[in-house]
């Protein structure tokens, strides 16, 4: 389908939908985007309830799909002004997109040097 069109870029998936096994509409764009050769971010909805505050986890059926939870900065949004947990929300928005960003830079190079080492490696095989 259309996109198939797109490979190899990040895309960032926020849903409303915990990633699991019963899956809705964002969790088939999600598998059909990175079959397509992107990286996927599947940002779930924000849990209360994790013990830390940022967590990502590659999907055990898909090698570039990152299945992402976070706790949310701030509670009580009907006991702080709106203009704050603005501010909040766009705060956590911004370090979230920073640390996935470092976290794929990071995993691109890994992968860069293990295909180079792979191809030495290989190489040195044999001419050995």
């Amino acid at each position: 389908g259309a996109l198939r069109n797109l490979n190899n870029k990040e895309v960032l998936i926020l849903s409303t939908v915990k990633w699991g096994k019963m899956r809705a509409s964002k969790h088939h764009y999600a598998l059909e985007l990175e079959a397509a050769g992107n990286t996927v971010f599947y940002i779930e909805p924000p849990d209360i309830k994790s013990s830390s505050p940022f967590t990502i986890r590659r999907s055990e059926e898909s090698n570039e799909l990152f299945i992402v939870t976070y706790k949310p900065i701030a509670r009580g949004k009907r006991f702080i002004p709106n203009f704050i947990y603005k501010k909040l929300e766009k705060f956590q928005a911004k370090i979230l997109l920073k640390k996935l960003m470092m976290i794929h830079e990071e995993e691109k190079k890994y992968n860069k040097e293990m295909k180079l080492f792979k191809k030495n490696n290989f190489n040195n095989n044999k001419n050995s």
